[in-house]
């Protein structure tokens, strides 16, 4: 499920048997040409705690999708002649 917060980003909620948590994203303008992309992201284990390998793996598998959305997004406004 998401929820569109208008400005203040996208929320996605994590619900099912193992995990309960949220993924947050944000865009912040900084300047008239660029912005800073923020995100949050919240899991947590119905039962007991996420272990450490598994927050990282977590945490890298985020990293690496936003670093590809970025990369689209300025190849997409370097076509554009943005």
């Amino acid at each position: 499920m998401s929820e569109d917060r208008g400005p203040l980003g996208v929320r996605w909620l994590l619900d099912d048997a193992r995990y309960s948590g949220s993924t947050e994203v944000w865009v912040e303008a900084v300047a008239s040409d660029a912005c800073v992309l923020h995100t949050f992201v919240r899991v947590d284990r119905r039962g007991g705690s996420v272990s450490a390998w598994r927050r990282r793996r977590v945490r890298d598998r985020m990293v690496k999708t936003l670093w590809r959305f970025k990369d689209d997004v300025e190849g997409r406004v370097a076509h554009s002649g943005g």
